[in-house]
């Protein structure tokens, strides 16, 4: 299944599939934001939340690329919610900003996906602990990652102070961003 086969399948997902019926932020945060700008908390409602397709109506890079220095996730295109597109260039991001990437294989079929969204507004923490951090991978992909990737293929779910992969390996990475643990900010 190439990319836009794959694209399709989503947008009419979004169509067949029931809403998920939980609060735009997990349960937790200030509720900002709808469901279709807001990606949940927890693996199984990400996963509904993406079959759904509602990242495909945000601002997205119109084509695959290469993974950018010092991403480690290789081909992948990647897009932002409303609220990250129309933001300031200058950080701190507004809790709800929210961005997703399709993580891609040479065969232009999405592998999994990295979500991430700021939970906690500023100035709770400067170093990436209130940001929510999912990926996502094919099955049985071997990652050098401090925790091993779940039989699901769960990379990371948590927010960062949750420890795990989302604080030793999103952050460490994100960190290195010039504003607010986001390295893309895709604008309309």
């Amino acid at each position: 299944m190439n990319i836009s086969e794959i694209l399709s399948v989503a947008v009419v997902s979004a169509f067949l599939l029931p809403a998920i019926g939980c609060p735009a932020d997990g349960g937790e945060g200030d509720g900002e934001g709808s469901v279709a700008e807001t990606p949940p908390e927890g693996h199984d409602a990400v996963q509904a939340w993406l079959a759904e397709g509602h990242y495909l109506d945000w601002a997205c890079e119109p084509t695959v690329h290469a993974s950018r220095d010092p991403s480690p996730h290789g081909r992948n295109r990647i897009c932002s919610n409303a609220a990250l597109a129309a933001a300031a260039d200058t950080a701190p991001y507004p809790v709800g900003v929210a961005g997703v990437k399709e993580l891609i294989n040479d065969a232009d079929e999405i592998i999994g996906f990295a979500v991430y969204r700021k939970a906690v507004a500023d100035p709770a923490t400067a170093d990436g602990t209130n940001w929510y951090w999912y990926e996502n991978v094919a099955p049985g992909t071997e990652l050098p990652t401090p925790d091993p990737v779940k039989p699901n293929g769960v990379v990371a779910d948590s927010r960062g102070s949750a420890g795990g992969n989302a604080l030793t390996v999103c952050i460490d990475c994100h960190s290195h961003a010039d504003n607010d643990f986001v390295f893309t900010q895709v604008k309309n």
